[in-house]
């Protein structure tokens, strides 16, 4: 639950500054595979398909909705073969909104996604770009997984200018340790639903 606030008021405070035209880094908290697993809710792989925009219920923001059709799920269980992702930032009539840090969710792109699921159904990136990446092949056939370009806009916090890590890793070492990252985590009392 604090994660959750912290990840949402995050942003928000950075938009309150976009908004206002001050420029200034996104700052987040340094996450890796294991880390990123914890505060997901859903982690899923998929092709981004269509994105439109839309303003928040407050009128406060402007925000981009992007569908992706599910190909595998890591963690959690959307119930459905495509989801909605919410990202901060967008247009809306001539009137434009930008985070720095915020996904970039290429349509046709295949994606490895650490996402929270929001109260409207819809899903939100953990950390902004730090929790999408990038699956791609190599000619040999493997398959890799590569920070979405917009991570290199994110600062770590506590660590002057460093950004954030931009390793590429085969796709079967990131499984790895989100399934190790997963099952370790329903061991934990704590992360069990109320009830169990």
């Amino acid at each position: 639950m604090i994660a959750s606030i912290a990840r949402k008021l995050g942003w928000c405070a950075a938009a309150g500054a976009a908004l206002t035209g001050l420029a200034l880094a996104t700052t987040v908290v340094r996450l890796d595979f294991a880390g990123l697993t914890r505060l997901s809710t859903h982690v899923v792989a998929g092709t981004v398909q269509g994105a439109t925009t839309a303003r928040t219920p407050d009128g406060g923001a402007i925000v981009t909705l992007t569908g992706v059709s599910v190909v595998a799920q890591w963690k959690g269980e959307t119930g459905a073969a495509s989801i909605t992702v919410r990202t901060p930032g967008g247009r809306v009539g001539d009137e434009v909104m930008e985070l720095s840090g915020s996904p970039e969710l290429v349509p046709g792109s295949t994606v490895l996604l650490f996402l929270e699921r929001n109260p409207d159904g819809t899903y939100g990136v953990i950390s902004l770009a730090q929790g999408s990446f990038r699956v791609t092949t190599e000619r040999d056939g493997s398959f890799w997984v590569e920070p979405d370009p917009a991570a290199a806009d994110l600062l770590v916090a506590g660590a002057g200018d460093a950004q954030v890590d931009a390793d590429k890793v085969p796709l079967w070492s990131a499984r790895a340790q989100v399934d190790a990252a997963r099952d370790l985590g329903a061991a934990d009392p704590d992360a069990l639903p109320a009830g169990t």
